[in-house]
């Protein structure tokens, strides 16, 4: 069972925020050191994986700071940093100790819950994620109920949905290639609409991380 806020839990976060038609949830690992890109630090070390997920993690926050107010930027953590001063306008919820598929039905349930009309989830490493393409996918969900962005390793970056959805977040292996593939199948069988943005790739292995960090600064300096 995906678990859901309390009545009180949604009562008092009525009372810290004004209701967005919007809501925008970037699912994060607390930045702590050795908790985070387990890969990349296999290859060069657990200081500069935690280097570059932090990168990453402020590179999202800062893309989307002039998201319309009407939306509610929320950071679901697995552990609330004891500092959140860099992630000042965000809220921040506590993610539940279950699957990837559960939390995410979690985030979409108690947004569309708290008065969200649509909700997005995205994760912390795509480094070209922006703003264009969360508003983008935000008016996807005006025709379509399901908004997924393919990321290039057969999973997705992004989904959104305007209702609870459990077709959505199929019984799959979350770490797999297929990911997007029997989350499309899951779609298509019970005839629930969707529709897929670009493809976008994530940061998995430093060569990854090298290589756009490198193309963001030849963009810089051009």
């Amino acid at each position: 069972m995906v678990p859901k806020f309390t009545v009180g839990d949604l009562e008092d976060l009525k009372t810290q925020y004004s209701e967005g038609r919007n809501a925008l949830i970037l699912l994060a690992r607390a930045p702590e050191l050795g908790k985070v890109k387990t890969r990349i630090a296999t290859e060069v070390g657990a200081e500069k994986a935690l280097h570059v997920y932090t990168r990453l993690l402020k590179n999202i926050v800062s893309s989307m700071s002039d998201l319309e107010k009407s939306v509610r930027k929320i950071i679901a953590w697995t552990k609330v940093p004891d500092n959140t001063g860099d992630y000042q306008d965000w809220e921040h919820w506590l993610q539940p100790e279950v699957d990837l598929g559960d939390c995410m039905q979690w985030a979409i349930h108690n947004s569309v819950a708290l008065g969200a009309e649509k909700a997005i989830i995205v994760g912390a490493d795509i480094p070209d994620i922006s703003q264009d393409r969360i508003e983008r996918a935000f008016d996807t969900l005006d025709y379509t109920d399901v908004v997924l962005g393919p990321a290039a390793d057969g999973g997705y970056y992004l989904v959104g949905a305007k209702r609870d959805i459990p077709e959505l977040f199929p019984d799959i292996n979350w770490g797999g290639t297929d990911v997007l593939d029997k989350t499309t199948e899951s779609l298509q069988k019970t005839g629930i609409s969707f529709q897929l943005l670009d493809i976008l790739s994530d940061i998995d292995h430093w060569e990854d991380w090298v290589e756009w960090s490198g193309r963001i600064k030849k963009y810089t300096e051009s």
